[in-house]
């Protein structure tokens, strides 16, 4: 379904983690991330959300540890807005964290399955920003993936 954005959410104790297919003012295909702290009784608080969208540059990282070929990153370089993410892989699951200034922290841990749907969101869109085959799209990653180990 072209132009409808996919997505995939995490909901945690404490916040909740969405992840769709996205497309920044250049019209280049990317990943949106809206963060949501929770309310009461398993509602979380949409409407005063904090919305990240990866960078071209920020796209291939995030990718490369969804996709297990590196263990963590951060994105905390971003302009005047105070927000950042960062990935980790500990054990069997990953955390998620968003944040705006101080005050603002989002945090979930993905399970396998919960990888494994963000996983698809992460390649639908690499493919498409390389217009290249998923062997290609993956060995790029797995290239990129080097220099985040490196860190």
């Amino acid at each position: 379904m072209d132009g409808v954005p996919l997505s995939y959410t995490v909901y945690g104790r404490r916040a909740a983690l969405c992840v769709k297919t996205d497309r920044n003012s250049q019209g280049r295909p990317t990943l949106g991330i809206d963060c949501a702290f929770h309310i009461a009784n398993g509602r979380y608080d949409w409407n005063e959300k904090l919305y990240i969208q990866l960078t071209e540059h920020e796209l291939p990282l995030f990718s490369a540890v969804i996709l297990g070929y590196a263990s963590r990153c951060t994105f905390d370089k971003r302009g005047n807005s105070g927000k950042g993410l960062a990935l980790e892989r500990q054990g069997g699951h990953l955390f998620m964290r968003a944040w705006k200034g101080r005050g603002m922290q989002y945090q979930v841990q993905a399970e396998a399955s919960d990888v494994f749907r963000i996983a698809d969101l992460c390649l639908k869109q690499c493919r498409e920003l390389l217009n290249e085959d998923t062997s290609t799209t993956l060995a790029a990653l797995r290239a990129c993936a080097i220099y985040l180990n490196g860190q």
